[in-house]
């Protein structure tokens, strides 16, 4: 049928123009090219189906959409074609009345003299309202005159209707359709549409348009590379990621898995526990706690040797690098602590708190500042240079989980088991916010790296955007049905990478929390993925490849994806995709220099 479910709805109420445009499209398609033109729909059956086509754009299929715009388009060239008859008529007759009236003077000259010429000349006068004695009161006459004069001067031609303008949620359809379908160019062509449409009827637009738009384009220029098989990864272990080609997780066996995609390679350490921190900046070293209490450093790259910094003499709570990876700190379950120089080996300093037990602990970034936390509910400040105590920090109702420097050191993100968290001034070791959501409790959280932000995780896998200054989040993000694998942030501070255990990567903006886009590798579910330095790259892991993206997170961005891809459209391609051929081609649009010459 060539209406669509929207219009065979509406039948009923609008059955017989609906009917008539129906038989007459039929006609049209089937008829020889010569007859089509005849075939047009005209009168106030056009005027209905405009009418219906521009409030109800889902009545009709693409196809009838083209059939009324072209019909539009002939009624406008017979209206030109019947005025200019018009015109021409108009003008023929006037120029009939002036031979005429050239005649008559010419007979008056030779036959009726001078005094025939001058009343002659004053009756012209007076049709014409030259003679200064006449009223200026234009009689029927004048007016009659000066009607013809102005209907002699050029009209502006009657510009022809624009091509279907399809709207962004159809234009996003299309585009997936063709991506579905494996057409790549069509589907990056509909989807550059689709965001140029939200762009000129915003009043059309909705925001999942657009980020639909974005991922359809950004999965498109994806790169998938091929990794050593993880296999067997731990259900919902954290996946520790070196570099954009190598990362760290945690075997179901309980052996640390080291994945090299770049050397094609993949090996084991058995018995260690991978955990937050445990990997270096320079993706150097994995921090290992051995079966005697021991601190080794174990070497990513299984050509090197690794070394052992010390011992302790009870079980190792944590053992963490700084940010910048220069300095080490570990503690143990009799809290005592050690801070290590991660380059030589060598121990710097050590303290023990009067708190029983040490549950946790961590380096600020330039590694001069440590904080500890106990089950006792606080946390404390040491110097890792002398191991002197610096101050605690009290004020949670439950243990501390997590203890988190800014990347400026100047502000301390914790996390307790009463739901909350907290921000702490370094220096002063005041309190700063306290995070309390309503209804639900943190049980994760995460500081921005311009320490402007607190990605907070909730226990129903929900996440909270709370600004460090803000008495109230500003933002939360449902993922629904799916879980929260894991989270990252991009180095910026602009976007959050969610890793849902359906395998998709949603991509947020840190500010507003809407969702931008959403990534995929296929058929490959997703365990692990980082930004680049410029926040404008993202790479992902499944169990056998790294998926790499460069973001499209603007429309400029999209056009320069799409102009590497070669992703070039002529007027004549434009118009066989029903696509306005008027409007300059995306080729165009990307790079002047690179013309309108279609995409090999």
């Amino acid at each position: 049928m060539s209406l669509s479910d929207a219009g065979l709805k509406n039948r009923l109420e609008h059955g017989v123009w609906i009917d008539e445009i129906e038989r007459s499209f039929r006609a049209w398609r089937e008829a020889p090219n010569a007859d089509k033109p005849s075939l047009l729909l005209s009168g106030m059956v056009l005027t209905w189906a405009e009418s219906w086509r521009l409030t109800h754009a889902d009545a009709f299929t693409p196809a009838v959409h083209t059939y009324i715009a072209r019909s539009l388009s002939a009624q406008s060239s017979k209206t030109s074609a019947e005025r200019e008859a018009r015109d021409n008529e108009t003008r023929r007759r006037d120029r009939s009345y002036q031979q005429i009236l050239l005649l008559m003077a010419v007979f008056a000259l030779v036959v009726l003299g001078p005094s025939a010429v001058r009343l002659y000349s004053e009756h012209l006068d007076r049709l014409t309202g030259a003679n200064p004695r006449v009223s200026e009161a234009p009689t029927p006459v004048t007016q009659r005159t000066m009607t013809a004069i102005q209907i002699q001067e050029p009209l502006e031609e009657t510009p022809p209707p624009a091509a279907l303008q399809w709207p962004p949620q159809q234009l996003v359809a299309q585009a997936s359709k063709d991506a579905a379908a494996g057409q790549r160019r069509e589907a990056v062509l509909y989807a550059l549409e689709a965001l140029d449409a939200a762009d000129r009827t915003p009043a059309d637009a909705k925001p999942e348009d657009r980020a639909k738009a974005l991922s359809l384009i950004a999965n498109l220029h994806r790169e998938m590379r091929a990794m050593p098989p993880v296999g067997d990864v731990a259900p919902n272990a954290p996946v520790h990621i070196c570099s954009p080609q190598r990362f760290v997780a945690q075997a179901a066996t309980g052996d640390a898995m080291i994945i090299d995609g770049k050397a094609g390679k993949a090996h084991r350490i058995g018995g260690v526990q991978v955990t937050d921190g445990s990997l270096d900046s320079t993706c150097d070293h994995l921090l290992v706690v051995g079966q005697d209490y021991d601190i080794k450093l174990h070497a990513i790259d299984p050509t090197r040797r690794g070394k052992t910094l010390g011992t302790h003499d009870a079980a190792v709570a944590a053992a963490r690098f700084s940010g910048d990876g220069r300095r080490i700190i570990s503690v143990s379950r009799d809290a005592v602590g050690q801070i290590w120089d991660a380059i030589s080996g060598k121990r710097i300093a050590s303290f023990r708190s009067e708190a029983q037990i040490f549950v946790g602990a961590a380096l600020s970034h330039d590694g001069s500042l440590a904080i500890t936390w106990s089950d006792d509910k606080t946390a404390e400040l040491w110097d890792s240079a002398t191991g002197k105590r610096r101050g605690a920090l009290v004020g949670h109702s439950g243990e501390i989980m997590k203890a988190q420097f800014s990347r400026d050191d100047k502000s301390i993100l914790t996390v307790s088991t009463d739901g909350t968290a907290m921000i702490w001034a370094s220096a002063t070791r005041e309190r700063l916010t306290t995070m309390r959501p309503k209804d639900s409790s943190i049980v994760d959280a995460t500081l921005s790296t311009d320490g402007q932000t607190v990605v907070a995780r909730l226990e129903e896998d929900r996440v909270l955007l709370w600004p460090v200054e803000a008495d109230t989040a500003t933002a939360m993000i449902d993922l629904g049905e799916s879980k929260l694998q894991s989270l990252t942030l991009s180095e910026d501070s602009r976007y959050l990478a969610i890793v849902e255990t359906s395998g998709s990567v949603g991509i947020y903006g840190l500010r507003g929390g809407q969702k931008l886009f959403v990534l995929d590798a296929g058929s490959d579910a997703m365990i692990a993925a980082t930004f680049g330095a410029s926040g404008d790259e993202l790479t992902a892991f499944t169990r056998d490849s790294a998926v790499h993206w460069t973001l499209p997170v603007t429309r400029e961005a999209a056009v320069t994806l799409s102009k590497a891809a070669s992703v070039c459209w002529s007027a004549a391609e434009r118009n066989k995709l029903k696509l306005d051929p008027q409007r300059p081609t995306w080729c165009q649009d990307a790079n002047s220099e690179t013309g309108t010459q279609p995409a090999q």
